[in-house]
């Protein structure tokens, strides 16, 4: 076990066990740096927060901390797609090869949008190796995407798409709206709600950034 860093925010006596849990958290050592915040009915009850940003442990973990999300962003990027729905600018059961006339390749000419984003597309990743680098390369990963053949029988299955799913949200994204998903999400959503919420983050924001625990 290891000493509770300085916890600070507020928790109101009712929400004790919420507040020892956390420091509990940092005691086991399954913490670095961490905040919590529980809202009921709109209003934050607590908000709690202690750690570090850094693994040298020199940068307190603070209200201006980022942290990475992981799969969290694949319910941003489904519910960016929803609103396109809701506006009448896609639909759920067309072919994504209507948008995309690339992707009919290998028999995927009738695979459904809803299909793909509910994991069931075969396509959640590439069987050949590849250099890490090209994880960076948005078009060719969308590209290999449009050109393989899927794992399985698209439809007949679900398997979670888990590096994939993010370049064929965008992809979809970015042909029915034009914009990226991050775009988006900071022009129609962030900015208005005053949501520190990003899909892309701009350097600019990365020495904000927490490290990842190893």
């Amino acid at each position: 076990m290891t000493a509770s860093p300085d916890i600070r925010g507020f928790c109101p006596p009712q929400f004790a066990p919420v507040r020892e849990t956390f420091e509990a958290n940092f005691r086991e050592g399954l913490e670095l740096g961490a905040r919590f915040a529980l809202a009921i009915e709109g209003e934050i009850v607590v908000d709690l927060t202690g750690g570090w940003a850094d693994r040298d442990e020199t940068a307190p973990f603070g209200p201006e901390t980022l942290t990475a999300v992981f799969s969290t962003t694949k319910a941003m990027a489904a519910l960016m797609l929803a609103r396109l729905v809701d506006q009448g600018r896609l639909t759920y059961e067309e072919p994504l090869a209507d948008l995309w006339p690339e992707f009919a390749a290998a028999g995927k000419e009738s695979l459904a949008i809803g299909e793909i984003l509910s994991h069931q597309a075969g396509l959640p990743g590439f069987a050949e190796p590849m250099a890490a680098s090209d994880w960076f390369d948005h078009d060719q990963i969308a590209g290999k995407l449009a050109a393989m053949a899927p794992m399985w029988p698209p439809g007949t299955a679900a398997g979670c798409h888990p590096v994939t799913f993010g370049y064929l949200a965008e992809e979809i994204f970015r042909r029915a709206d034009g914009r990226t998903i991050g775009q988006a999400l900071r022009d129609d959503l962030a900015q208005s709600f005053g949501l520190d919420l990003w899909i892309g983050l701009p350097e600019a924001e990365h020495a904000r950034c927490a490290d990842v625990r190893r």
